[in-house]
């Protein structure tokens, strides 16, 4: 905006020339000389010709300048500058905005930029531009990770190039552009998941079958053995009965031995807990079966009730020390238009969000086991489906940015703020439904899922 300023300036000073040269025209008009008004007059017609075009290339220069901020503005890009000598960052108000004023343009700007880039990423960083500097290549690029003031943090993808060089052929300046690319990273880390995801599903889905068949037998058997228990005790007793006399104590030593009495109280129990072991254990392995199905890239019509069924069964190993689960599924709810797959991972999340609120809540004091609920109920077009818990809530001034991708309040290690991120992913962008939430500190959260009952294109 420099070179507008200096344009203006320069047509001052024109105007001021034309405004003497008119006035000394016009006193040499008055005096009679023509010759030298005509010089004059020649010289103002050159002049404002002059300043027409500095007016043209001003106002070229101008709206130059503004499609540049809108490419930039639309682009989501910003301007640096970096000096080589004393690592100075200079940013334009783009970036400032971009990252909520994460850098404050009224400190140092060098320790502010230090502070923001995630500290594993600044190390990288400067070892980048170490080597550049040392002259490997002539351009620049890396991606990294920036903190925001209100939580969070963005993916950046910086490009740049030598613009200035001393004498020597030193590198003075380093100039060029940051994008933001959390979105591109988001994308990328949903697919790296899905991927691994469907590589696990598959190697469940293949241990479940083999699971399954030895599983069914087992239970046959012990489902035989259980039943079979009481006919053994009476042909015992019968046996017993027509003992003759002489060799009924032997018997009865050899019952007393065997303690025959607890053998007859406790095994019928033990053979009864065997079975809905061995029940359990297929029920896992049935849900394991449907929820690693790896389904295809259609939408199919699903029985919601069943995949949150197969879903909690599954995710057991997460709330079962820290909370119960209640479920409580409206009957003959209609088949829903789905990407099963995509939707028992959406329950999966929240059910494991669940959990972690209520083990914070339990840490900060709370005694007791917590509740998650999950509710279904008919809409109108739509289904309903209802996941509370009574966890520790969410403050609201981070309520607006928790499905933000990687934008997450647990420590390291137990959350890679993606949860909900693919969560609304999924109901809003892939099934064309919506995703609400309410909460209140100390009290809990309800996150409502509505799913349309037409499939539409996602």
């Amino acid at each position: 905006m420099g070179s507008a300023g200096a344009g203006t300036s320069d047509r001052e000073r024109l105007a001021e020339a034309m405004a003497r040269r008119d006035a000394a025209a016009a006193r040499a008009l008055g005096g009679g000389d023509g010759e030298a008004a005509a010089v004059l007059i020649e010289e103002l017609d050159r002049l404002r010709g002059d300043l027409w075009r500095m007016q043209m290339e001003s106002q070229a220069l101008v709206a130059s300048e503004s499609r540049t901020a809108l490419a930039l503005q639309g682009g989501n890009l910003s301007l640096w500058s970096l000096s080589c000598v004393d690592r100075r960052m200079s940013v334009d108000h783009a970036w400032l905005a971009m990252l909520g004023a994460t850098l404050d343009p009224t400190v140092d700007e060098k320790s502010a930029w230090e502070a923001a880039v995630d500290p594993s990423d600044l190390v990288k960083l400067q070892e980048l531009l170490d080597q550049h500097l040392a002259g490997v290549g002539e351009n620049v690029e890396c991606t990294f990770r920036l903190r925001r003031d209100s939580g969070g943090f963005l993916w950046l993808m910086a490009r740049g190039q030598i613009v200035e060089r001393d004498g020597d052929g030193n590198p003075v300046l380093l100039s060029g552009t940051m994008i933001d690319v959390t979105r591109w990273k988001t994308l990328e880390d949903q697919l790296r998941q899905s991927q691994k995801l469907e590589s696990i599903g598959q190697l469940a889905a293949g241990i479940a079958h083999e699971i399954n068949t030895p599983i069914q037998f087992i239970g046959d058997n012990a489902r035989f053995a259980a039943g079979s228990l009481a006919q053994l005790f009476a042909l015992l007793d019968t046996c017993m009965a027509m003992v003759a006399p002489e060799g009924r104590a032997r018997v009865v030593a050899a019952a007393e031995e065997a303690d025959l009495d607890y053998v007859r109280a406790e095994l019928p129990k033990a053979m009864e807990q065997t079975v809905e072991g061995v029940e359990r254990v297929a029920s896992i392995v049935h849900a394991m079966k449907e929820f690693s199905h790896p389904g295809g890239g259609e939408k199919v019509a699903t029985d919601i009730n069943r995949a949150i069924e197969s879903t909690v069964t599954i995710s057991r190993n997460e709330w079962k020390f820290v909370a119960e689960c209640e479920l409580s599924l409206a009957s003959e709810l209609p088949l829903v238009p789905l990407l099963p797959g995509d939707f028992n991972q959406v329950i999966l999340n929240l059910i494991v969000n669940s959990a972690h609120a209520i083990a914070d809540a339990q840490r900060a004091g709370r005694p007791g086991p917590g509740r998650i609920r999950i509710a279904t109920r008919p809409g109108d077009g739509v289904v309903e489906i209802e996941v509370s818990d009574d966890g520790c809530g969410i403050p609201e001034s981070i309520r607006d940015r928790i499905y933000d991708p990687f934008f997450t309040t647990k420590e390291v290690g137990r959350g890679s703020g993606q949860g909900l991120a693919i969560a609304r992913s999924v109901v809003v962008d892939k099934h064309g439904g919506t995703l609400g939430c309410t909460s209140q500190v100390g009290s809990g959260t309800v996150f409502i899922i509505r799913l349309p009952l037409e499939a539409r294109s996602g």
